[in-house]
């Protein structure tokens, strides 16, 4: 019986591509070709307050380095009035080619969360989120997050920097390897620096972390 419910669907797929191949109402343009397949990630946010409907932000996998992706923000297509993109970051941020090493779009109050990461391997995955608004003149970030595990401790570090205040805090936290029931080893630390958005399209994805996570991270390497 499965072997016929398997033929059955290869026929109904093999249908659909024949059809597909000789009318022209299925059939795919050029531009649809060369661009859908490089479609990561896609949302509508309210970004832009002078501009009406919501601004289409595309995550599109580079077509110059497999570890990477473009960012694209345009006008809400009903707004004729807005032109052509706001906005093109050529490799916006880290993208792999395996599972867990995609990054994603997420809403939030008067933006989105460009957030990547690397849960495939190694013995630290890791996860980092750029909270991106529009501040009237430009695509900033706006705030920074990171956090990171290891696989054999248990231990973890998360680190958040909110780049229009400068509030920034962050924590290790390692087990008792010794014993399930002692109490967990927990640093952690709070401050303010004299900081300032940055620029989205001056960000780099390969950078190193702001400060202070990037002088804190190393706690969780100490093993």
């Amino acid at each position: 019986m499965a072997t016929g419910v398997v033929s059955k669907a290869g026929a109904v797929l093999a249908a659909a591509a024949a059809l597909c191949a000789c009318d022209p109402a299925f059939a795919q343009t050029d531009a649809e070709t060369s661009v859908l397949p490089r479609v990561i990630a896609h949302g509508c946010f309210d970004l832009v307050r002078d501009l009406n409907g919501c601004e289409q932000v595309t995550l599109l996998a580079s077509e110059t380095d497999p570890d990477l992706a473009d960012l694209l923000v345009w006008p809400d297509r009903r707004n004729r009035d807005a032109g052509g993109p706001l906005l093109v970051v050529r490799g916006a941020v880290f993208s792999g080619p395996m599972w867990g090493q995609e990054p994603t779009l997420t809403p939030v109050a008067g933006g989105f969360i460009l957030a990547s990461g690397q849960s495939a391997i190694g013995r630290f995955p890791w996860s980092e989120g750029l909270t991106v608004r529009h501040d009237g003149t430009d695509f900033v970030v706006a705030a920074y997050s990171y956090g990171a595990y290891d696989r054999m401790t248990g231990a973890t570090f998360t680190c958040d920097l909110d780049l229009v205040t400068g509030e920034w805090r962050h924590e290790t936290v390692r087990p008792d390897p010794e014993s399930e029931d002692a109490p967990e080893e927990v640093t952690a630390a709070s401050g303010r620096l004299d900081t300032a958005p940055v620029r989205l399209a001056d960000w780099s994805a390969f950078g190193a972390m702001p400060a202070p996570c990037s002088a804190a991270s190393g706690g969780l390497y100490a093993d």
